[in-house]
């Protein structure tokens, strides 16, 4: 199936499908920072950055509205997650690691994605436990388990555009290595 194409220059609800349709037209739960960590759930409507990476197909550093652009998500050793991956979303100071870049692939045309985080050799896909945090699985609906994982078909949603040139960059973990040319402004007219 085909490698997601998202608009770097747009601000997306992101969510999955154990609690949100694909063809939904509003999301009411969403990928967000909490004290707890990153949730999907219904507490504010956060916004991500989907920014292409390494001029690849489908991969993506992904930066949230209210982390700013010095903070991205990554994949973190939890010797707490229950799953034997042990390996949990969190955000980290935005770098160039594979731990942040993250491969998005169409599931057939349902609208929803399969993420796998690069780091893990797409061994394993991004899923969410029931009301708690996202989790590396290693049993991935239809590639290795027939079961149904509805939290391994994430949806997304255009919010609003991005148009700041600070978002335009890649940080490469100490500097700026990347920048693509900030986007159009209108500017508004005075009448």
């Amino acid at each position: 199936s085909k490698m997601a194409e998202f608009d770097p220059n747009v601000w997306y609800h992101i969510s999955e499908e154990r609690v949100t349709n694909a063809s939904a037209p509003v999301f009411h739960n969403t990928l967000q920072t909490t004290t707890d960590g990153l949730r999907v759930s219904s507490l504010v409507a956060q916004a991500w950055q989907m920014q292409p990476i390494d001029n690849e197909p489908g991969l993506y550093l992904m930066r949230h509205n209210a982390s700013g652009v010095g903070r991205q998500l990554s994949v973190c050793w939890d010797p707490e997650e229950d799953h034997k991956s042990k390996t949990i979303a969190c955000m980290q100071p935005s770098s160039v690691d594979d731990a942040q870049k993250h491969y998005f692939q169409e599931i057939g045309s349902t609208g929803a994605f399969l993420w796998k985080p690069k780091s893990n050799n797409s061994d394993y896909a991004m899923d969410v436990h029931p009301g708690s945090n996202l989790f590396l699985n290693d049993q991935i609906q239809g590639e290795t388990s027939d079961a149904q994982h509805p939290a391994q078909r994430w949806v997304f949603s255009s919010a609003r555009d991005v148009n700041d040139g600070a978002w335009s960059t890649i940080y490469s973990g100490e500097s700026a290595v990347s920048s693509a040319p900030p986007p159009a402004t209108t500017a508004a007219s005075t009448s």
